[in-house]
């Protein structure tokens, strides 16, 4: 199994913040995406907020209180944390009005990161209705451990915070398509948590720059 290196794992995260800056205008299309995601032409996705919500400092809160708080920047401490340098972050707490815009948003993130375009990025979405949401969450730890079994434990709080606290939860697995050959699954689970996404994506791997 790859394990990431230190120096992937900062490599990841500006792969990150090259597609924070690349979001603004763009987005993947996907298969299986919710009703009213297959717009034709294209849209076009305007993300609102400040990005630096991803980057500014963490608060000083105690250990387990940063773990498992859905302020942004603790939970993305939280879940990088939890990572222990392998390619799972939390995703960036743009604004998104519904879950439309959660699935294009967070799609276009996974695009981005993984070097596809947006007519290569296929997805497989599971709605989790209320009621479902921690069925979700099992579902997506379980997803993870089959690849690391690790990580899967590991990230499985924040995964169940999310199911919790959030609202139009989905979990999805996307698969790039490079050249014709499909890519390793990146999966994810997001919600709206105050008009903000909150959610972990988990990649096999980061893609080398090309």
């Amino acid at each position: 199994m790859h394990i990431p290196s230190a120096s992937q794992s900062l490599h990841a995260r500006g792969w990150l913040l090259v597609a924070m800056a690349a979001l603004v205008g763009g987005c993947a299309e996907a298969t299986g995406a919710p009703d009213g995601a297959d717009l034709l032409p294209t849209p076009t996705l305007t993300v609102l907020g400040p990005i630096g919500t991803a980057t500014t400092s963490a608060p000083n809160l105690p250990s387990a209180t940063l773990r498992l708080s859905t302020e942004p920047e603790a939970f993305r401490v939280g879940v990088e944390r939890a990572a222990s340098g392998g390619p799972a972050f939390a995703v960036p707490a743009f604004e998104v009005g519904d879950g439309v815009g959660l699935f294009l948003t967070v799609g276009t993130l996974v695009a981005i990161v993984s070097g596809v375009d947006a007519a290569h990025l296929l997805a497989e979405t599971v709605e989790c209705e209320r009621g479902q949401t921690e069925r979700c969450a099992v579902q997506f730890e379980s997803l993870i451990s089959g690849q690391n079994a690790d990580l899967g434990a590991a990230l499985g709080p924040y995964a169940r915070l999310v199911s919790e606290a959030a609202t139009d939860v989905q979990l999805v697995t996307w698969t790039p398509v490079r050249n014709g050959f499909p890519q390793y699954p990146v999966i994810s689970l997001q919600g709206i948590r105050d008009g903000r996404i909150l959610g972990i994506v988990v990649f096999r791997e980061i893609p080398s720059a090309r």
